[in-house]
């Protein structure tokens, strides 16, 4: 007769198994972090890229809101279009402050500092304070003017035509993101009757 031999065999991972395991717990582990760490720098770049985006897009939007809406006052009213290299005066049916589709009296004035060696761009509207509505290093800001004969000028009116009380296009130059803005004045150019 033959002796049967019964072997028990232990449940459980033997040694090998489980370092094996543990290595391979460690490698996806360390590429996860890797992975993490890459989504999160790429993150925080595209959230400083969308902040700086915005903030140049609200920027664009405060300067060109006022001129875009550029408006003619009656012959005898006291906010006839003017503009200088450094300043504008006039009426905007687009305030910054006031009620937008109502004429507001309105004026911007570039402003040098020597002591800081940077110019302002400063926003005025009848009825409210004065704001600060960009900053730039260097004194080379300036406004210019183009009317129907297409010539730009750095002053408004270019003649005394009380048919052409407002330009056409105005151009803004600074040393900000955007060195120079173009703005198309859409309104009439004369508002004769009263």
């Amino acid at each position: 007769m033959k002796k049967k031999y019964y072997y028990q065999y232990q449940k459980g991972f033997t040694l090998l198994e489980v370092i094996v395991t543990l290595m391979i717990a460690s490698l996806i582990s360390v590429i996860l972090m890797q992975s993490m760490s890459t989504m999160l720098n790429m993150r925080y770049k595209f959230k400083k890229e969308l902040m700086s985006t915005e903030r140049i897009g609200i920027q664009n939007s405060i300067i060109t809101s006022p001129l875009l809406g550029i408006f003619p006052d009656f012959n005898d009213g006291e906010y006839h279009f003017r503009g200088e290299t450094k300043s504008i005066r006039g009426l905007t049916l687009t305030p910054l402050q006031g009620t937008t589709g109502a004429p507001t009296g309105f004026g911007m004035d570039i402003i040098y500092d020597s002591s800081s060696n940077s110019s302002k761009l400063i926003y005025k509207e009848k009825g409210f304070e004065s704001i600060e509505i960009a900053q730039w290093s260097g004194d080379n800001g300036s406004f210019e003017y183009k009317g129907n004969k297409g010539k730009w000028s750095n002053r408004w009116p270019i003649q005394n035509d009380l048919k052409d009380q407002t330009p056409r296009t105005l151009k803004f130059n600074s040393n900000l993101t955007q060195k120079s803005y173009v703005i198309r004045v859409t309104s009439t150019a004369d508002r004769i009757i009263r």
